[in-house]
């Protein structure tokens, strides 16, 4: 398990079991779940909600980071809390409530590859109007 974590990246269950599979076949997925499951409890691994219907494993970090998943393509993108402080102060204000410390927030968002495909779709079906004269 460690090793599909040390990867990189954000690892599903069924990815690490797929790794797994390749050293040993006959691993059965139970013991992929309870051992992610172990090392999450262990604080060797986070458990990340990314949006999707799959749970993610990472090796845990120091620091808790956040992350932007874009809705188009579902890439990740890590970014720290210093990054959150005008909102947090925002949210605070607004609502009374403030951020839990420690734990993680995962933003959709569209990143910028995707952003200028889109641009880019958009202009090449938008009508051009004759100049003035």
């Amino acid at each position: 398990m460690l090793q599909a974590l040390a990867r990189g990246g954000h690892v599903t269950a069924e990815r690490a079991l797929e790794h797994a599979r390749a050293s040993y076949p006959a691993i059965n997925p139970s013991t992929v779940y309870r051992t992610l499951d172990a090392l999450v409890e262990a604080g060797i691994a986070r458990r990340t909600d990314l949006g999707g219907p799959s749970r993610h494993y990472e090796l845990a970090h120091e620091h808790p980071h956040h992350h932007a998943v874009c809705a188009a393509c579902g890439a990740v993108a890590h970014f720290h809390s210093d990054t959150l402080r005008g909102f947090a102060e925002a949210l605070a204000e607004a609502t009374g409530h403030v951020l839990v410390q420690g734990r993680e927030i995962t933003v959709p968002a569209v990143c910028a590859p995707c952003r200028r495909a889109i641009t880019a779709r958009r202009a090449a079906v938008r009508p051009r109007l004759p100049e003035d004269p």
